[in-house]
C-alpha cells in the first residue's frame, strides 16, 4: 500500500491511443436544430446520478447519451455486490439519490424504523438503477444506453453529411462516433494497479471482486494486504462463514476504519475558530482543537469532523502542492481511517475478535510472496525493521481505490496529450475547475468537457462519497439544462 505515496513514474503522455475512426451519422443529429446532446462516460453511481437529475429537470431540448459496458447501471464497484452482508458506511438517512428528498432512500427501503441502518450496498444499487429507470420511463426518448467502452475524446468535425454537428465526440471501442454538445466523465474508482507484486495463483483474491472472494477458504491463516473498509468487509465475510484460523491484516500503518458514533448528532464549528489555517501544520493543530471543542460541549469527534465536510474543497484548495503532497504522504492514512468510517458493530466485532487472538492487525508491508504447494510464502517486514516469513492459506489484496491518474481508464491518455487535460502536480488526477469543468495545458476551463466524481479528486479531494457526488451531480446537471434551454 505504501508504495503509492512514493513519487511513481510519470505518466506515458504519448502511449498509443486507437486512432479515430471514420465517423459514423448519428441519426439523432437530426432531430431538432435546437437539441443539445449530453454524452456521459460511464454508467456507475456517478453518472447514473447525472443521468437521473438531468431527467428529473425535464428540459425538452436535452438529450442524454449514457456509455457503459457492463450490465448493470447505477452501481459501479461499490455497488454492484450481491451479498447482503457487505453493508453502506453511511447511513441510510444520508443516502438519498435527491437531495429535495432527504428520506427518499429510507422509505423506498422500507427503513423508517431505523433510519441511520448500515443498509447493504446491493439494496443501494437496486434503489438507484430503479430510479434511473422510473425516471427515464417518465421522460421517453430522452435517455439511451450505449453498451460498450469509450477510448476517446476529442473535437468534432465541423459537419457530417452536410449537417452541423456539435463541437465535441466520443469515440466507442466499437468504432463508433457519439457526438455531443456536453461531455461528462464519471468513470468512477480505479483499482490500485502498483500495490503488493503477486503471482497468479487461485489463493490469491481481490476484495473488489466478489466471485473471487467466494473462494475464501473455511479454515487456515488469510492474509489481507491493506487495512481500509476493503479488509473490514473481508473480515465480515470470514466472520460470517464461521472461518478457523488466525486473519492477519498487514498495512503500511496498521491503521483500521474508526467507527461511527453511537447517536446521532451534530456540531457547528464556533466563529472564533474561523477562518481555517491555510498551512497543514497549523491545519493540524486547528483540526485537534476542533475535536476538543466538541467533546467538551457534549458532541464526539465523529460531530466534530462531520461539521468539516461543507469547507474540506475551501480547505483543499487552499493548501499549496507542497502541503497537498505532505498531507498525501504523511496525514492521508490517519485521515481516512477517522473520515472513511465503519458501521459500530462491525468495528466492535472485528475488535473482539483481535482480543481472542482471531485477527491481528500489523503495520509492514510484505517483501515476497512465493506459492507452495501447500502454502503461499510470504516475507514480511515488520514496521520495526523484522523481517520474517509466513505461510498462509489464501491472500487478499485490500488495497482500495488508486491514487495515481496513471491507473486511470486510457481515454485520459489522449486528453492530456492533446492538451484537453492536464495532470495534477500531485497525480491524484488532472486538474479541474468550478462544476468539474476540465483545465487544458494553457489553464483554461473547458466549456463543453466536465469531470464528475473520483476524477475531481486532485482539485476537490472529497469526491468519493454518495453524498458528495450526489450534490455535485446536482449543480451540474442545473449547469447543463440552464444552458440547453437558454439557447
Amino acid at each position: 500500500m505504501g508504495t503509492l505515496l512514493a513519487p511513481s513514474p510519470r505518466m506515458e503522455l504519448t502511449s498509443a491511443v486507437p486512432a479515430a475512426p471514420h465517423p459514423t451519422f448519428d441519426p439523432e443529429l437530426r432531430a431538432s436544430p435546437l437539441t443539445r446532446r449530453v454524452v456521459i462516460v460511464g454508467g456507475g453511481f456517478a453518472g447514473a446520478a447525472l443521468a437521473y437529475h438531468l431527467l428529473r429537470h425535464r428540459s425538452s431540448r436535452l438529450r442524454i447519451s449514457l456509455i457503459e459496458p457492463g450490465p448493470r447501471l447505477g452501481r459501479g464497484v461499490a455497488y454492484a455486490v450481491g451479498n447482503p452482508l457487505l453493508r453502506l458506511n453511511v447511513p441510510a438517512s444520508r443516502m438519498s439519490i435527491d437531495p429535495k428528498h432527504p428520506q427518499d432512500f429510507v422509505s423506498w427501503a422500507g427503513a423508517d424504523s431505523d433510519p441511520h441502518a448500515f443498509l447493504p450496498r446491493s439494496m443501494y444499487g437496486t434503489y438507484v438503477s430503479q430510479r434511473l429507470l422510473l425516471a427515464s420511463k417518465e421522460n421517453p426518448g430522452r435517455l439511451r444506453i450505449l453498451r460498450a467502452a469509450a477510448v476517446g475524446v476529442c473535437s468534432g468535425p465541423a459537419a457530417v453529411s452536410g449537417e452541423a454537428v456539435p463541437a465535441r465526440s466520443v469515440q466507442l471501442e466499437d468504432g463508433r462516433t457519439i457526438y455531443a454538445d456536453h461531455v461528462v466523465l464519471a468513470t468512477g474508482l480505479s483499482a490500485r494497479s502498483r500495490g503488493a507484486s503477486l503471482p497468479r495463483d487461485r489463493r490469491i483474491l481481490d476484495a473488489w471482486d466478489e466471485r473471487s472472494l467466494a473462494r475464501l477458504p473455511q479454515s487456515g491463516r488469510v492474509l489481507l494486504l491493506g487495512s481500509g473498509l476493503s479488509a473490514l468487509d473481508v473480515l465480515r465475510l470470514l466472520d460470517a462463514s464461521d472461518h478457523r484460523g488466525e486473519v492477519v491484516v498487514l498495512s503500511r500503518h496498521g491503521l483500521l476504519p474508526r467507527p461511527h458514533a453511537s447517536t446521532p448528532g451534530s456540531f457547528a464549528i464556533p466563529p472564533h475558530l474561523l477562518p481555517v489555517p491555510q498551512r497543514l501544520p497549523a491545519l493540524i493543530r486547528w483540526t485537534r482543537n476542533l475535536v476538543a471543542e466538541a467533546q467538551q460541549a457534549g458532541a464526539t469527534w465523529q460531530h466534530a469532523l462531520d461539521a468539516l465536510r461543507p469547507l474540506t474543497q475551501q480547505i483543499w484548495q487552499s493548501l499549496s502542492a507542497a502541503d497537498q503532497q505532505r498531507f498525501i504522504r504523511h496525514v492521508r492514512p490517519y485521515w481516512e481511517v477517522v473520515r472513511h468510517r465503519a458501521p459500530l458493530d462491525m468495528v466492535e466485532r472485528v475488535s473482539e475478535a483481535r482480543l481472542r487472538g482471531a485477527v491481528r492487525v500489523e503495520a509492514g508491508h510484505m517483501l515476497e510472496c512465493r506459492p507452495e504447494t501447500n502454502a503461499l510464502r510470504v516475507v514480511v517486514r515488520s514496521r520495526n525493521g523484522e523481517v520474517r516469513e509466513e505461510r498462509f492459506a489464501a491472500i487478499v489484496r485490500c488495497l482500495g481505490p488508486s491514487l495515481d491518474i496513471a491507473d486511470a481508464p486510457p481515454l485520459f491518455t489522449g486528453l492530456v496529450r492533446d492538451g484537453e487535460a492536464r495532470v495534477c502536480t500531485t497525480r491524484l488526477g488532472i486538474v479541474t475547475g468550478e462544476h468539474g469543468r476540465l483545465i487544458d495545458a494553457s489553464g483554461r476551463a473547458s466549456d463543453h468537457v466536465f469531470a464528475l466524481g473520483q476524477l475531481c479528486r486532485a482539485s476537490r479531494w472529497e469526491t468519493t462519497s454518495a453524498p458528495d457526488i450526489v450534490r455535485d451531480a446536482v449543480a451540474l446537471a442545473e449547469l447543463l439544462c440552464s444552458s440547453a434551454d437558454s439557447r
